[in-house]
């Protein structure tokens, strides 16, 4: 399977159950997303083991992907199938820049918070990674819909020295997420020790 890839295909309908004829044979496909435009738009169907749970919505075999317990006609509905896989997100750390314009590297940058916006977005989560701490994170659930447009403050202080700030997808959440901008919220300490 190819990220680069896209088929066009279309459903039919086989002992009630809505049924796609796979262009390929990937068992590694877990996922089928019913697309925007319907009543049930955003409707997430799952295969296989995903973060320890057993899901059984839709089977493959033999170039068949074919929906178990649902009963609705896809058969002009756009969905999209394909693998879970995780979005993480690195922002760049903050740095200070002297009068001039140029990097000052022995300036601390301290950060009180992040403010992350988001666009017609699902759940994502922000983690602080630091040398000698547990992670943490703030997560922003959603409804459940690709909808919210917002922003969201995590209070997730530490230094750049030693701190990491990541944007991550939730688990099991396989819908969009768009990150217009973060802004981080900074102290500058030019106190040079020595």
């Amino acid at each position: 399977m190819h990220l680069d890839r896209r088929y066009q295909l279309t459903a039919h309908i086989n002992s009630g159950h809505s049924r796609w004829a796979l262009p390929f044979h990937d068992t590694a496909v877990n996922c089928l997303v019913v697309g925007d435009g319907f009543g049930d738009a955003g409707t997430v169907y799952l295969a296989g083991t995903i973060d320890g749970v057993v899901y059984n919505d839709f089977s493959i075999t033999a170039g068949y992907l074919t929906l178990n317990a649902n009963t609705i006609d896809y058969t002009a509905h756009e969905c999209t199938m394909g693998s879970l896989y995780s979005m993480e997100l690195e922002p760049t750390r903050p740095f200070y820049r002297d009068r001039e314009g140029n990097a000052d590297p022995i300036t601390r940058i301290g950060v009180r918070h992040l403010d992350v916006s988001y666009y017609k977005s699902s759940g994502f989560r922000v983690r602080r990674e630091m040398a000698g701490r547990a992670d943490k994170d703030k997560t922003f659930a959603g409804d459940g819909t690709v909808t919210a447009t917002g922003k969201l403050r995590a209070n997730l202080n530490g230094n750049t020295n030693d701190a990491t700030w990541k944007i991550l997808s939730l688990p099991s959440v396989p819908k969009r997420v768009v990150i217009p901008s973060i802004r981080f919220d900074v102290d500058a300490n030019a106190r040079r020790d020595g």
